[in-house]
């Protein structure tokens, strides 16, 4: 099951599956802090991976200049219902990972972000091509941005999520559809040899609720460091790249994003 697949059954779930986190509010703050750090001055950003628009709809509350696009037409519909008819204009078609050149020959951007653990969707095949697509689509001096989680090595020297255990099924509790449609929700986390695979159960409490039980699995590329050093090397960006913990404080409260933060910039020409 490819994440486009995956995300047509997940976009019913999707809310459950991302309630009791704050990570929408973490990712604008991370956004904020890319854009105080780079010195970008009024930039037009793209949230490349923007699911159901939690994320782009905070920015758009917080005045930026952004836009949304998404692989998934299922995620882009909660997106459309989410957000205010005015913020819907902010939204470009579904675009897969491989139409992304595409949309980016007649936009440009000063900020592209991929953050929530998304860019780990793709494949590796399509990791080169995606990142020389996001070069083209940068204005000069603009950033890239994505997110990946600070992989362990195994014994046997095999990327792991660290605290994460292997084929054991966790409870994510018991939640209701509209009309009071309940059901149950645990997922379940595996490994094949260049990913990590999370698959979701949904167990209907209620026989008569249409569709039955179901399952449905995101595939996530095992990469670390030295991959994304590769990519770099070989690609338009050539060594701009940087790594990233973003931490800081609002309030009394301090945050700290989960996963490392890859940043790259786009050297304005030589005058």
């Amino acid at each position: 099951m490819d994440s486009i697949e995956a995300y047509k059954i997940a976009a019913r779930y999707y809310e459950f599956i991302a309630s009791g986190r704050n990570h929408f509010e973490l990712q604008v703050r991370v956004v904020n802090e890319l854009i105080k750090r780079y010195r970008l001055k009024k930039p037009r950003i793209l949230d490349a991976a923007c699911g159901s628009g939690e994320v782009l709809n905070l920015l758009l509350d917080d005045g930026a200049n952004a836009y949304g696009c998404d692989g998934s037409p299922d995620m882009l519909i909660l997106a459309q219902q989410f957000l205010t008819a005015k913020q819907n204009a902010r939204l470009y078609p579904a675009c897969k990972w491989q139409d992304l050149g595409s949309l980016l020959q007649k936009e440009r951007f000063d900020l592209i972000f991929v953050l929530g653990h998304a860019f780990p969707l793709l494949k590796p095949a399509e990791i080169p091509g995606v990142i020389e697509a996001i070069f083209e689509g940068l204005n000069p001096d603009g950033v890239f941005a994505f997110d990946m989680r600070q992989w362990i090595r195994a014994d046997n020297g095999q990327l792991r999520e660290s605290g994460r255990p292997v084929d054991v099924r966790r409870w994510m509790g018991e939640h209701a559809l509209t009309k009071g449609k309940r059901f149950l929700l645990d997922d379940c986390c595996t490994y094949s040899a260049q990913s990590q695979r999370i698959t979701y159960s949904v167990q209907h409490l209620d026989p008569n609720h249409q569709p039955d039980d179901c399952d449905f699995t995101f595939e996530y590329t095992l990469f670390d460091v030295d991959d994304v050093t590769r990519w770099f090397a070989y690609s338009p960006f050539r060594h701009n790249i940087a790594f990233h913990w973003p931490k800081g404080r609002v309030g009394d409260n301090k945050w700290e994003w989960p996963f490392t933060v890859v940043v790259a910039k786009k050297r304005a020409p030589a005058e």
